[in-house]
């Protein structure tokens, strides 16, 4: 992992780059959850938050399409990065300048981190070919586990620093836009600085999309990516069993962050006083226990579950999902959420890592953002639904109702789970074809 870093100057650019554009998106993201709790409406207003953030997951299918398209990767990737920085120096002066009680300045403030999370999908799926020609086959999984890992540790300084600084700031939040463009500002001069690298993987990344498109013009249909997908799926029935218990998953689980949020803003015992006795501070404890069961389980990615088949670790992330939705529900106590919380996402670490590694082997090179773009869109459909249906419940009657239905649904989904593994004969002879983890259950 060190010798990645030390000696392959492009990834360690793209490395660098998403780190500090991690860091100022992880910063912002907590402070205007924070923001949106001081509104009229509140909960209305964080409600509205949690649902933007997951719906540019579901146009990753539309993403993918664009990607292929983009003919000078690594110019979109920088140019992508100055617009960033433009849009938080915009939104720097609708803090500064606007009425911070008002919904006609939080409405331009939401489309605007819509349209920054966006364009960094877009990025992302522009991102993979070059990726690809930039780290070597056999360090790929490596990768993709230090990408994961620092993703998740720069999630936790940054909530809790965003969280604490706040407050110390007397909730400067123009300061903190400021502050996010200041670091997309870095994220763009680390990756300009490797650009010869960077364009070099690029020639070699254009050179394979062509052979690659040539090769399969005499087979192709009418709609090859689509023809793709669905050859992925009927290829296996170990494939279909994840695409749709990740889907459901998503459904179900994607919604925990929001109702924990709305609960949080009645639920003072769930609060860590007298350390973190605020709001912001007790989100940033949950979601930093989350990112740190992430890093361990992708750190540790051959201990005993790491062993396990990936249709068995779907089954107890199922399992562990129905405790925490019933006794939250019923029981709601500071210390077991956290365990609860660091239990699911240690069971996640297991499974996304290899998607990428996985998907780059096995999907034709002019392809690959399309097909990785559709295969997200399908994993992350569920996602916004999932958010509608449970923040609703939380809101028209109580968060611990919608705990309750989350629980109630995961013990049908866990039974449901093994009915479907006996039945279609799943068996360890597919193991390697479980490691299309297509991100199951993202924060």
């Amino acid at each position: 992992m060190k010798e990645l870093i030390r000696s392959n100057k492009a990834f360690r650019a793209i490395i660098v780059s998403d780190l500090f554009e991690t860091i100022g998106a992880v910063l912002f993201n907590i402070v205007f959850l924070i923001y949106a709790a001081q509104l009229p409406n509140k909960t209305l207003a964080i409600s509205v938050v949690s649902f933007m953030t997951v719906m540019p997951m579901v146009l990753q299918a539309f993403l993918g399409n664009m990607a292929g398209r983009i003919k000078q990767p690594i110019k979109y990737m920088l140019d992508r990065r100055l617009f960033q920085t433009v849009l938080y120096l915009l939104e720097a002066g609708l803090f500064f300048f606007g009425d911070l009680k008002s919904w006609t300045i939080f409405i331009p403030l939401l489309l605007i981190n819509f349209v920054s999370d966006l364009t960094g999908g877009l990025s992302s799926m522009v991102s993979m070919p070059i990726i690809k020609h930039v780290v070597p086959n056999e360090k790929r999984e490596v990768a993709n586990g230090l990408q994961t890992a620092i993703s998740s540790i720069v999630s936790i300084a940054g909530q809790v620093l965003g969280a604490t600084l706040i407050v110390i700031i007397n909730y400067r939040y123009d300061v903190f836009a400021l502050l996010n463009a200041l670091m997309f500002a870095i994220a763009f001069l680390a990756l300009f600085s490797s650009r010869t690298q960077l364009e070099q993987a690029e020639t070699e990344s254009q050179i394979a999309i062509k052979q690659s498109r040539a090769a399969a013009e005499p087979s192709s249909s009418s709609s090859p990516k689509k023809a793709g997908v669905l050859k992925m799926i009927s290829a296996s029935p170990i494939v279909l069993f994840i695409l749709v218990f990740g889907a459901m998953i998503n459904f179900f689980g994607t919604p925990v962050d929001a109702v924990l949020n709305l609960m949080l803003l009645s639920h003072h015992a769930l609060y860590f006083p007298p350390l973190f006795n605020t709001y912001g501070q007790s989100v940033a404890v949950y979601g930093s226990v989350f990112s740190i069961g992430m890093i361990i389980s992708a750190l540790l990615m051959e201990d005993f579950l790491g062993k396990m088949k990936i249709t068995t670790i779907i089954i107890l992330l199922e399992f562990v999902m129905a405790v925490l939705g019933l006794t939250t529900a019923f029981f709601p106590n500071r210390w077991l959420l956290l365990v609860l919380m660091f239990t699911m996402a240690y069971i996640l670490g297991k499974l996304n890592p290899k998607i990428g590694a996985m998907m780059m082997r096995v999907v034709p090179e002019h392809q690959l953002a399309a097909i990785m773009g559709i295969f997200g869109s399908i994993m992350t459909l569920a996602m916004p639904v999932g958010q509608l249906v449970f923040l609703t419940i939380a809101n028209v009657y109580r968060p611990a109702d919608a705990w309750l239905v989350m629980g109630i649904s995961s013990i049908f989904l866990f039974v449901l789970s093994l009915v479907f593994y006996r039945k279609s004969n799943l068996t360890s002879n597919g193991h390697a074809a479980t490691q299309t983890n297509l991100e199951i259950g993202q924060k």
